[in-house]
């Protein structure tokens, strides 16, 4: 069963529902989270509809965007004070449970509603820790957020593994042997040049090779000094 139940409206936050629900199965484990609510069948009590379905929860997360407050239904009426709204029971229900740690997370910076804005039974929602999703840290603030239901649900959060850097910018054993190859020659070369030049003082490599070469041999067997 879920151990954790999104709640939210869908003129609201609907779009974030759906990928928050995708970034914590994916950290979870599939079927770890329940979202939506399917239609009621007619003559269902919807309480006891919504109570089954939060009775297995272990973590309510009451998705809070710009328009929670605030959203109406078809004749204006604030839908957070009618008693049957989806939203509001879902809330009672899990406020009256201990065992259920309820996390506001807030989007699109969205602020936690001041308490006088909230119904009397909500109101203890003010009071809840709310975490912050935002676009440009979403990984990091979820990762935040499945830590906290792991830590509740003692569900494990899985950790991706680090990724080896692409094959394409490994060099080939023959390429790596070759460049080995070229710096000692490069440095036996700077060795060798620094060290003609301290033979002569004052005179570059090619001008030593030159000047040894025009200077008479003085050992030369077949002269005759008689």
């Amino acid at each position: 069963m879920p151990t954790t139940f999104i709640s939210y409206r869908r003129d609201d936050a609907a779009g974030y529902a759906g990928r928050l629900h995708e970034a914590l199965e994916n950290r979870l484990g599939r079927d770890q989270v329940f979202r939506d609510v399917d239609t009621l069948e007619p003559g269902q009590d919807f309480i006891e509809a919504i109570e089954s379905r939060l009775a297995e929860c272990r973590v309510f997360l009451a998705m809070i965007g710009r328009e929670w407050l605030d959203a109406r239904d078809s004749e204006g009426r604030r839908r957070l004070d009618q008693p049957n709204d989806y939203v509001r029971l879902e809330i009672v229900n899990v406020l009256s449970r201990r065992e259920v740690r309820v996390i506001p997370v807030l989007i699109e910076g969205a602020s936690m509603p001041p308490v006088e804005s909230l119904p009397e039974a909500v109101r203890p929602l003010a009071r809840k820790q709310a975490v912050h999703l935002r676009d440009d840290a979403w990984d990091h603030d979820v990762d935040r957020l499945a830590s906290a239901i792991a830590d509740v649900s003692s569900k494990p959060v899985i950790r991706s593994a680090p990724t080896s850097p692409p094959a394409a910018f490994a060099l080939p054993p023959k390429i790596k042997i070759g460049a080995a190859v070229a710096v000692l020659v490069i440095l036996a070369l700077f060795l060798f040049r620094r060290d003609g030049a301290s033979d002569a003082p004052g005179a570059s490599p090619a001008a030593n090779v030159t000047a040894a070469a025009a200077a008479p041999s003085t050992t030369n067997p077949s002269t005759s000094t008689a």
